[in-house]
């Protein structure tokens, strides 16, 4: 099942990745790292991957950090915020808890 998981981020990845949006340099790396994540965890909170819809800036950072560290306990987590740098996961939580604050969370 992890395989499975980890073959279908990678694939997600691979195509988000080769995307060419007309944005600036700063608007092209936010959407390169955010699109991954918006794949898994959409604003539905029916979902059995949990939604990004409601949590604020320093939930979400502290979050991916401590996935990042493997102080929360997440396999697929763990790997994906591994590949993140400091400055990509703070660009994440401000987007993600942006994003979220404007759209209605089902």
């Amino acid at each position: 099942m992890k395989s499975l998981f980890i073959t279908l981020i990678i694939f997600f990845n691979i195509l988000f990745l080769n995307i060419n949006f007309s944005f600036s340099n700063d608007d092209i790396d936010l959407y390169r790292v955010a699109l991954p994540c918006a794949g898994c965890h959409s604003v539905s909170k029916g979902s059995s991957i949990p939604s990004l819809c409601g949590f604020d800036e320093k939930y979400i950072y502290t979050a991916l950090v401590d996935y990042k560290l493997e102080k929360r306990d997440n396999y697929l987590m763990q790997i994906i915020a591994k590949g993140y740098t400091d400055k990509e996961i703070k660009k994440l939580s401000k987007y993600f808890s942006s994003i979220y604050r404007e759209r209605n969370c089902k």
